[in-house]
């Protein structure tokens, strides 16, 4: 194990997504870290860590699960609440000098979705070539982007109660 950076957080961290690479560079990319104490959601990027933005979620409940997606090719962060909604955000990722590196991280066009009334956890997986979310919770979901405009649709799923998935031949 080689530690390349490290960066001390004022509150602890409920929710972790990282995304390995941005606008196709191979070596940076972005983490997005959900905060316990305070309701929002923080981005550093990598390989330094180095403080991007913290965006504020409106509401009392903090983010249980974050995940960073590009869905049909349109970033996103999808952050799942404690009380059972997701917010999902498009990102405007402004590039870094080199262009392979991340230098300023905007969230617009906010949603509020409700999958149920518990906490959810986000996992992405790939099916015919595209990258889809589920949200295993009390009314599990799958989110998934149209083609036209980049449009979020949730898609529920036929079954009671899912706590947890995880992907396998995913590739």
């Amino acid at each position: 194990f080689i530690s390349r950076a490290a960066v001390h957080l004022e509150n602890e961290v409920s929710c972790v997504s990282i995304a390995a690479s941005v606008n196709g560079g191979e070596k940076a990319g972005l983490v997005a870290l959900g905060m316990w104490t305070e309701i929002s959601v923080r981005f550093l990027s990598l390989p330094e860590l180095k403080m991007l933005t913290v965006e504020t979620l409106e509401g009392e409940t903090i983010a249980r699960s974050v995940q960073l997606a590009w869905l049909r090719g349109i970033p996103y962060l999808i952050a799942a609440l404690g009380d059972g909604f997701l917010v999902n955000y498009e990102l405007r990722i402004k590039a870094g000098p080199d262009a392979s590196s991340c230098c300023a991280v905007s969230l617009v066009d906010k949603r509020r979705i409700s999958v149920g009334s518990k906490p959810a956890t986000l996992s992405q997986f790939n099916m015919q070539g595209s990258t889809h979310l589920f949200a295993a919770s009390d009314r599990p979901t799958i989110l998934h982007a149209v083609s036209d405009g980049g449009k979020l649709v949730c898609s529920n799923v036929n079954l009671r109660e899912v706590r947890r998935t995880c992907g396998f031949d995913t590739e």
